[in-house]
């Protein structure tokens, strides 16, 4: 069983950024990390998935990572913190902007499935990067 609650940076910095850098090869640095608001998903004591989000202005967020333990995929758990952002903008009438890099486009997909859009891609010889958007409810 596993529990959700908001991300608590510098108190949670030590651990996220050992678990996005398990999960992606290069991921974000504690400095950047400590700049991040979002979620963490725990079981008991360790954190198993975490979606990290910055506030671009009172319009639009931009979803900075999310990350699931490989152990935990397959459980909802990316869902759950994914329909946790999207009830945060939808409630604050806010876009959501993100970035996926070449090696994660397999994410274009799952995206998707929340309403994101490919807003454009850019391609070069070093690097391929999608932007996708979802954009904000009006109430």
């Amino acid at each position: 069983m596993y529990t959700l609650r908001r991300y608590n940076a510098p108190g949670d910095t030590a651990s996220i950024h050992k678990l996005d850098h398990s999960i992606f090869k290069c991921g974000s640095s504690k400095q950047e990390l400590e700049k991040m608001l979002g979620w963490v998903i725990d079981e008991g004591f360790s954190p198993v998935g975490y979606l990290l989000y910055t506030r671009v202005d009172d319009k639009n967020l931009f979803l900075e990572t999310i990350g699931v333990d490989p152990t935990w995929r397959g459980q909802g758990i990316g869902t759950e913190l994914m329909n946790k952002i999207i009830s945060k903008a939808d409630d604050q009438e806010q876009n959501i902007h993100l970035y996926i890099n070449k090696q994660h486009q397999g994410l274009v997909k799952f995206y998707e499935l929340f309403g994101f859009t490919i807003k454009n891609k850019t391609c070069s010889k070093a690097y391929t990067s999608i932007a996708m958007y979802r954009p904000r409810v009006l109430k």
